[in-house]
């Protein structure tokens, strides 16, 4: 829950029955990951049925988070970090940026605002595999071509990726004690995974190892 509202991408949570639809089930799940944690004042925290006060689906337990609402004031918070691992080149750069700000809206409300950038570089802690080891022997003139060339074409370790996440939560009081509130929330976050390498042809290596080619792919 978002100040104490819950948290959908829409208003048709589950209302799928079978078929072709049944594979839209869970697909309105919320992503926390979307929102910048400067923003973040607080977590409550329910863990069993006293969340019942939320409704059915909640009986198992509830994380309300609740956002600055701070009418002034300003904060930037800054990291990087970097990995050193023995027998391996130093790789997977990570830094953030985050900034938040608190305005006044009237004599009785606020505007505050966040905002988070941050850049995780690629990790790699595997050989290449032998399959294209044996395709660039094979094929010199198209071992170029290889994914991540000359390292290994299926990388495992953290993918690199790029995040922007902003968040603007808002409120008035009015004079019966009543509030007007609003908060909105956008991120943007590109992720490049690496998936299965799959061979275009079938070679066979020195030691005389043949690795297939899978017609389907």
């Amino acid at each position: 829950m978002l100040n104490g509202k819950r948290m959908n991408r829409s208003a048709l949570v589950q209302v799928y029955q079978g078929g072709e639809t049944e594979l839209a089930f869970g697909s309105q799940g919320p992503d926390l990951n979307s929102i910048p944690s400067i923003a973040i004042k607080s977590l409550e925290i329910l863990r069993d049925g006293a969340s019942a006060q939320y409704g059915s689906d909640a009986i198992a337990g509830v994380l309300n988070y609740q956002f600055r609402n701070a009418p002034s004031g300003f904060q930037i918070d800054g990291r990087y970090g970097k990995y050193f691992p023995t027998g391996y080149s130093s790789d997977g750069g990570d830094g953030q940026i985050a900034a938040n700000i608190g305005l006044p809206l009237g004599s009785q409300g606020f505007v505050n605002l966040s905002a988070e950038w941050s850049r995780n570089q690629q990790t790699v802690r595997n050989p290449t595999r032998p399959s294209a080891l044996a395709f660039a022997a094979t094929y010199p003139n198209l071992a170029s071509q290889l994914p991540h060339y000359p390292g290994p074409v299926q990388q495992w370790g953290t993918p690199p990726s790029d995040a922007v996440k902003t968040l603007l939560n808002s409120g008035i009081k009015l004079d019966s004690g009543d509030q007007i509130y609003f908060f909105a929330n956008y991120a943007n976050i590109q992720t490049n995974e690496s998936f299965n390498y799959r061979l275009p042809k079938t070679v066979t290596d020195s030691s005389g190892n043949t690795f297939s080619h899978h017609p389907l792919v």
